[in-house]
């Protein structure tokens, strides 16, 4: 069926479905893309009618009808004058063909298209972030399976946007739970620790009592980790030592801002130096 990246992709045109903002350059390539391409482009808006969102071909539209539409604020910034008519005028039209979707139509595709959407070969597309994007103002219409979903194959994204599904993890501490498989020193690395250390000091300091009690096995299993991955007497290369001290700085920096008991008794830690190696 056909949908505007198909077509794109057809004609070798390179039009990303992300919109970055003004302050991004790749928009600029963006903005040039549509003027080199005007009528392909004129085209398409004058053939599309979308009512709807019953598939990915029309949540790909919606998606690209969007970017377009959002390009109305570069308007001002564009220097030639016809291609400021150009851009005016597509934005203008892509915005008059968004007016027919509503927003339970999006609520409602996310809900029954999310495994489509989080497919491994639309991640390339940035699909799965866009989605996301969407999720944050309709989030409560979203059902507890979309999240369940992501929460268990995508953790890091939802970490990612831990901020702004906040309120959604302080309802649903399962939710939350559901992030987290291995628990351990190795799965936070994987995680990146400057993702979810913070996350982890936010809750401690926090009030929220249940999300509190998923996070105190999680630091005892990587304070533990940490201290038998000091400790161990052999190091093959440096650059394991470079690596293991760099794990616990970051280990110590989140126990020392949580208070730990632990962090005294990290100070008397030490590494074997180079010439021990």
């Amino acid at each position: 069926m056909f949908n505007l990246l198909k077509e794109l992709e057809k004609n070798k045109i390179s039009l990303p479905i992300e919109y970055l903002g003004p302050n991004d350059y790749a928009t600029f390539w963006d903005i040039k893309t549509v003027l080199e391409n005007t009528e392909f482009f004129q085209n398409y808006l004058t053939s599309k009618s979308l009512q709807n969102i019953d598939s990915i071909n029309d949540y790909l539209d919606y998606l690209y009808l969007k970017k377009l539409a959002a390009f109305k604020e570069m308007v001002s910034m564009i220097r030639d004058e016809a291609g400021k008519q150009i851009v005016k005028d597509i934005s203008c039209n892509a915005e008059l063909k968004l007016k027919n979707v509503k927003k339970e139509n999006i609520v409602r595709f996310i809900n029954k298209g999310y495994r489509e959407i989080f497919k491994e070969e639309n991640h390339k597309h940035h699909l799965p972030q866009i989605t996301l994007d969407l999720m944050v103002p309709f989030q409560n219409g979203i059902t507890d399976e979309v999240f369940e979903y992501v929460a268990k194959n995508y953790n890091y994204l939802l970490l990612a946007r831990y901020s702004d599904f906040q309120k959604r993890f302080e309802k649903d501490h399962s939710l939350f739970d559901l992030l987290f498989q291995k628990k351990n020193l190795e799965e936070m690395r994987e995680l990146r620790f400057n993702c979810v250390f913070p996350i982890f000091i936010t809750i401690w300091n926090g009030n929220n009592e249940s999300l509190k009690n998923i996070i105190k096995p999680i630091i005892e299993n990587i304070i533990s980790d940490t201290e038998n991955l000091v400790k161990q007497e052999t190091y093959v290369e440096s650059r394991d030592i470079l690596v293991t001290d760099q794990i616990f700085r970051q280990v110590y920096d989140l126990i020392k801002q949580i208070k730990h008991p632990k962090a005294v008794s990290y100070t008397h830690l030490t590494l074997p130096t180079n010439s021990e190696v």
